[in-house]
C-alpha cells in the first residue's frame, strides 16, 4: 500500500478506530485493572499515553513529501509503534509477554519520541503546514476526542453496572435498626508487610498519622506465615488447625502450590456483615486470592485487580478499583440513606517482586549498580549464589527495594483516604482496620522471603481506629483470629463473636496472659506476654525474651527448660482441639500456574 492512501482521512480513521477498538477485544478474556463490564474486563492504565502516541503517527501521515518507499515502511512502523501502545495501556501485563511488561513511562516516552520524529522530519524537509493537512488534523481531533470519550463512556458504564452489584437489597439482621447508623468498616491488608517497616514515621505519613488515632498492637502476630491459611483465619476467626486440621497452614515450601477452598458452611466476616445489612465489596491483588479458595463468598461485588501484581504500579491499580466502588457507592446512595458497607482492599506491595517506582527510593538504591533489581528471580539467584553468606550490599538493596515499596503504598493509601474522605465515604465514624496477613525475612536466622516462622516473619501490623476508641498501644500477644470477635464489639454486630479469637477491646484484656499461635504445617510458634516458643517439624525447639530480645537472637531453651515445658503443654492443648464439626462437601484443591508462582516468588524462578 503506498503511504499516500494511509494519508487519506478514510485510512486515518480506520487506523483510529482499529487503536480504540481492537484492544479492549483482545485483552476482555484476559482480566484488566480498571473496568469490568460483566464477564468483559477492561484495563485503563495511562490513557494519556496512547493519546501522546496517536498525535505523533497522525502528524507523521499527515505530512507531505519524502521518499514514497521509505514514507510507506515509516508509516507502518509508526502504526505498529501505536499498537504497541495501545496493548500497553490496555492489557493487564500480568497475562501478556515479559516483553510487553508495563513499565511507568514507557509509552509516554515513545509518544514523545513519534512526535519529536515528525516535528524533526518537517523541519528538515522544509515542509510547512498547509491546507493539504486539514484532513489529518481533523482525524486527529476526532479520534482523541473518540478516545476520551469511549474512556468516559466505559467509565459510566462500568459504574451503573457496579452499582447495579451494590445495590443488593439488605435486610438488617442483628445491626439495631437505631437513628445512628452502624458504623462502615474499611479493611486494609498490605501482604508481607513487616511490623517493623512502619517505625520510621517519616516514610510513612499516612499511616503514621493514622497510628495517632488507632489503637495500635505492637506485638500482633499471623496465625500462619503465607497468605492463604493467614487470610482464611482473618475473615473466619479460627486458627488454620481449626478449618484445616490436616494442613494445619501447610508449608508451601518446595513448589506446591495446592491450597484446598474454605468449606461454605464456615463463616466468615462479609457473610456475617452481609447478614447484618452492610454492602459489601473487595479488591484484592494476590493471585492466591482469587475467586474458587471461598475468599469471595459474602461479598456483592470481588474482584481481583489485574495489571502489576507486586510491583511498578500495583498499589495505584488497586486504589483506581476502590475509587471505581466509591463512584458506584455514591450513585447509589443518591438521594436516601444507604446500607453500612464493608470494603476489603488486598495490597501486594511490598510483596516481591521489591520493585517501587524510582521516586520512592533512596539516591543509594538508585545508583546501586549490583544484579539485585528486585525482581523474584534476581532475588531467588542472590540466595543460591550466596547462601552462605550474602553480600551486605546485596541485602541492603533489597530492603531499600522493599523500603520504597512501603513508601509508595503510604503515598497511595493517602490518595485513597483523600479521595474516600471527599466523597464522604469516610469520616470518623469509620471503622478503618489496618495489618498484614505475614511479615518478610532479609536472611534473619538464615532465612528468606516468608518460610520461616520467627518474628521478622510473623509479626504484623495491627491498627484499629474507630469513633468511640480512645488511641493507645498495647504490648500484649494479639493474633488475626482476634479481629472478628473484636469488631463485633466496633460495629455492633454480635454474630461476629465467633471462632477461636478474643475481644482485644474488653475490659482487663490488656491483663491477657495466654498466647497468640501461629501454624506452618509441622511447625508452630507460641507468642506469649514475655516468651516466644518455637517447635520446628524435627521437634527442636527455641525460646526467646521477646521482651529483652525482640530479634529472637539468644535462644534460651536449655536456660529455661520450665518455662519449655509449661509453653509446650499450652501447644500441646491447642492441637489437641476437635476440629470443626462440618457436613461433607466436594471440592477439590487450587492448583496455580508456576508462571504466576515464579512471577510472586513462591518458588524459584
Amino acid at each position: 500500500m503506498d503511504a499516500r492512501a494511509l494519508r487519506q482521512p478514510p485510512a486515518l480513521f480506520a487506523a483510529c478506530l482499529v487503536a480504540l477498538a481492537v484492544p479492549p477485544v483482545l485483552v476482555a478474556a484476559g482480566g484488566g485493572g480498571e473496568f469490568a463490564l460483566g464477564p468483559l474486563r477492561l484495563g485503563f492504565y495511562d490513557l494519556s499515553s496512547s493519546v501522546l502516541g496517536l498525535v505523533g503517527l497522525l502528524l507523521w501521515l499527515g505530512r507531505r513529501g519524502g521518499n514514497g518507499r521509505a514514507e510507506t515502511l515509516f508509516a507502518w512502523l509508526s502504526l505498529a509503534a501505536l499498537a504497541y501502545v495501545c496493548l500497553l495501556v490496555w492489557a493487564p501485563p500480568a497475562d501478556t509477554p515479559a516483553w510487553l511488561a508495563m513499565k511507568p513511562g514507557r509509552p509516554l516516552i515513545l509518544g514523545w519520541l513519534l512526535l519529536l520524529l515528525a516535528v524533526l522530519t518537517r523541519s528538515k524537509q522544509g515542509v510547512p503546514v498547509t491546507r493539504s493537512h486539514l484532513p489529518g488534523s481533523l482525524a486527529m481531533i476526532v479520534a482523541l476526542l473518540g478516545g476520551v470519550g469511549l474512556h468516559r463512556a466505559l467509565g459510566a458504564l462500568d459504574r451503573s453496572a457496579l452499582a447495579e452489584r451494590l445495590a443488593v437489597v439488605h435486610v438488617p439482621g442483628d445491626v439495631a435498626d437505631t437513628a445512628e447508623p452502624a458504623p462502615d468498616l474499611l479493611l486494609i491488608v498490605v501482604d508481607t508487610l513487616r511490623a517493623d517497616a512502619l517505625a520510621n514515621a517519616s516514610d510513612v505519613p499516612l499511616l503514621a498519622s493514622l497510628a495517632t488515632q488507632s489503637v495500635v498492637f505492637d506485638r500482633a502476630v499471623a496465625p500462619a506465615p503465607w497468605t492463604v491459611p493467614s487470610m482464611m483465619s482473618l475473615m473466619t476467626g479460627l486458627y488454620p488447625s481449626s478449618f484445616d486440621p490436616v494442613g494445619r497452614g501447610i508449608d508451601w515450601v518446595g513448589g506446591s502450590a495446592d491450597a484446598r477452598p474454605l468449606h461454605s458452611a464456615v463463616p466468615r466476616l462479609a457473610s456475617l456483615l452481609s447478614d447484618a445489612g452492610y454492602s459489601t465489596a473487595g479488591f484484592v491483588k494476590n493471585p492466591f486470592l482469587t475467586a474458587g479458595l471461598g475468599f469471595e463468598q459474602g461479598f456483592d461485588v470481588y474482584e481481583r485487580v489485574h495489571g502489576d501484581t507486586a510491583e511498578d504500579a500495583s498499589a495505584g491499580q488497586l486504589v483506581n478499583a476502590a475509587l471505581r466502588w466509591a463512584a458506584a457507592m455514591t450513585e447509589t446512595s443518591a438521594g436516601g440513606r444507604r446500607a453500612p458497607w464493608f470494603l476489603y482492599l488486598h495490597f501486594m506491595d511490598p510483596h516481591v517482586n521489591y520493585r517501587p517506582p524510582p521516586m520512592h527510593l533512596s539516591r543509594e538504591a538508585r545508583n546501586y549498580s549490583g544484579d539485585v533489581d528486585g525482581r523474584a528471580s534476581t532475588v531467588h539467584a542472590m540466595i543460591r549464589a550466596d547462601s552462605v553468606s550474602p553480600l551486605p550490599a546485596e541485602v541492603a538493596q533489597l530492603k531499600e527495594l522493599y523500603a520504597g515499596e512501603v513508601r509508595y503504598l503510604d503515598a497511595q493509601l493517602a490518595r485513597l483516604f483523600a479521595a474516600l474522605e471527599s466523597r464522604g465515604l469516610v469520616d470518623d465514624r469509620t471503622c478503618v482496620v489496618f495489618t498484614s496477613d505475614h511479615g518478610e525475612q532479609f536472611g534473619e536466622h538464615g532465612s528468606w522471603l516468608h518460610g520461616d516462622i520467627h518474628g521478622e516473619n510473623v509479626r504484623v501490623p495491627l491498627m484499629i481506629r474507630a469513633h468511640d476508641l480512645a488511641p493507645s498501644r498495647r504490648n500484649d500477644p494479639a493474633n488475626l483470629v482476634d479481629l472478628l470477635p473484636t469488631l463485633a464489639r466496633v460495629l455492633g454486630v454480635p454474630s461476629l463473636r465467633l471462632g477461636d479469637g478474643r475481644d482485644l477491646l474488653a475490659p482487663a484484656a490488656a491483663e491477657f496472659s495466654a498466647g497468640v499461635h501461629t501454624e506452618f504445617g509441622g511447625q508452630s510458634r507460641l507468642t506469649g506476654p514475655r516468651y516466644s516458643l518455637l517447635r520446628r517439624s524435627d521437634g527442636r525447639m527455641s525460646l526467646y525474651d521477646s521482651q529483652a530480645d525482640p530479634t529472637e537472637t539468644n535462644d534460651l531453651a536449655k536456660q529455661h527448660p520450665e518455662i519449655v515445658a509449661d509453653m509446650l503443654a499450652s501447644m500441646e492443648a491447642h492441637a489437641a482441639r476437635p476440629p470443626l464439626s462440618l457436613p461433607e462437601e466436594a471440592s477439590e484443591a487450587i492448583e496455580l500456574d508456576t508462571e504466576t508462582l515464579e512471577a510472586i516468588g513462591y518458588v524459584g524462578g
